[in-house]
């Protein structure tokens, strides 16, 4: 019924602006007491249209219509142009809408803003500083440039400046609780998420989107955020660089799809065939080096050797002052009245702790974020083709308890290897993690966990 009405409306207002137009059409067809009727009946409708609708500056076209056909063509626009060229808009005409990922700005936090902004005309924002990008996220820079991407088309954390006095919306990828200081301030307010972490709870009455892949069983339903892009992009045909971009990214957060690796669900596999299957590849110009034996699109194996050389070389971790590679993926949680810190890093815990200064760098970092546990989760391999090895460090007064619980709960199958009382003022414990499948999405709820029930 609505639909009539807009429709009929639509006809009506269209008659209006081309009445010349309209009388010649029928002038040859209807008498002239027909005509004469015919246009009072459409001026009565013109003055009832113009009641009910407030006209906008689209002349007096209703602003209802105006927005729906203004959505429909910039959807249109949208699915046809390059991820390039959609950045370069953005960057020279930032909407109201803006897209963010979580605060360590990995490569699954970058792309998956760029897919959500691309596929709802959007603003995203890449959540960490521009020179981070440049210097601490090799991956995400080789993707970049495999796929023709340049940085300067980026708006970045610190470069907000833009924003207007109006409400800003939000959409939240790769995290559910906004953690962003530059848009906790004012009436902007959360309208979408999209993550596979545990929900935490926040933002129920803002946002009318929650898809969060996370089950009750404690795990992550998909490895990448970017899964979850792909399946929103259902109908929508995407440029072959955001189709890289995301390709990639489930590559890497599903270790190339290897079940060995515990992270991989039948919704990756999916993504990536979706991925490989549906886009023109064409209109990149791809590197051999990636192609393998089909130059017709990426070989999934050399794309992610490529990027997991780069995520894991030596030549970028081993030169890291300590509180840089703590930050590079950190994360805080929140248990109660406790808060406590995460970080992932992909050295070995003996190749960091030979670091200068590790353990007096260690206890500023936590003193700095004022956090009084402190968790390092060490993960790195010889090479693409060698397994996974994870160590991890507690670094707190509770450090003994936290992992006499840990060991109780058994799950992490971790086993004892040093502790370090004679390089710090607190308890630092080095443990070898036997279940590699467990990453922080699995770790962080077993720890909060703890400290919600300690008494």
């Amino acid at each position: 019924m609505l639909c009539a009405v807009c429709t009929f409306s639509y006809i009506a207002i269209t008659i209006t602006r081309y009445p010349f137009y309209f009388l010649k059409v029928f002038f040859v067809t209807t008498s002239k007491l027909d005509i004469i009727c015919m246009i009072d009946i459409i001026k009565i409708l013109y003055l009832v249209i113009s009641l009910v609708h407030r006209s906008s500056s689209a002349w007096c076209v209703p602003r209802s219509t105006h927005r729906f056909f203004s959505r429909s063509l910039a959807a249109m626009k949208t699915s046809d142009e390059s991820l390039s060229a959609f950045l370069k808009k953005r960057r020279d005409s930032p909407t109201n809408h803006l897209v963010i990922g979580n605060k360590a700005g990995d490569a699954d936090s970058i792309v998956s803003a760029l897919a959500a902004a691309y596929l709802d005309d959007a603003t995203p924002v890449i959540s960490i500083r521009q020179n981070d990008l440049r210097t601490q996220r090799p991956e995400a820079m080789l993707l970049f440039k495999i796929a023709g991407l340049e940085i300067s088309d980026l708006w970045f954390a610190d470069q907000l400046n833009f924003l207007a006095a109006e409400p800003v919306s939000l959409t939240l990828v790769d995290h559910n609780r906004l953690d962003a200081p530059a848009l906790e301030q004012g009436s902007h307010f959360v309208k979408a998420i999209y993550d596979h972490h545990m929900d935490e709870g926040h933002h129920k009455d803002s946002a009318t989107i929650r898809n969060i892949a996370f089950s009750d069983k404690g795990e992550p339903t998909v490895a990448s955020t970017c899964t979850l892009m792909v399946e929103k992009m259902e109908g929508t045909k995407l440029p072959a660089d955001l189709s890289l971009l995301l390709l990639g990214v489930i590559l890497i957060d599903s270790v190339n799809l290897s079940p060995n690796a515990g992270k991989v669900t039948p919704r990756d596999e999916a993504a990536v065939q979706k991925l490989l299957k549906a886009t023109n590849w064409q209109e990149l110009d791809l590197d051999g080096s990636i192609c393998g034996d089909s130059p017709l699109q990426p070989s999934t194996s050399l794309l992610f050797d490529a990027l997991q050389n780069a995520k894991f070389d030596p030549l970028f971790w081993n030169p890291l002052p300590v509180e840089d590679a703590l930050r590079l993926d950190f994360k805080i949680f929140q248990a109660g009245d406790e808060t406590f810190g995460i970080s992932s890093v992909l050295l070995s815990a003996k190749n960091f702790l030979d670091k200068e200064h590790a353990i007096n760098s260690i206890e500023a970092f936590m003193e700095r974020l004022q956090i009084k546990f402190f968790v390092i989760m060490f993960a790195y391999a010889k090479d693409s083709a060698s397994s996974l090895t994870r160590e991890l460090l507690l670094c707190g007064k509770d450090a003994s308890e936290v992992y006499a619980w840990l060991e109780r709960e058994g799950s992490l199958q971790l086993s004892f290897r040093e502790q370090l009382l004679d390089r710090c003022d607190q308890p630092v414990i080095v443990l070898d993690q036997g279940n590699v499948k467990a990453s922080r999405k699995i770790v962080a709820p077993i720890l909060i966990q703890y400290f919600q029930t300690r008494k």
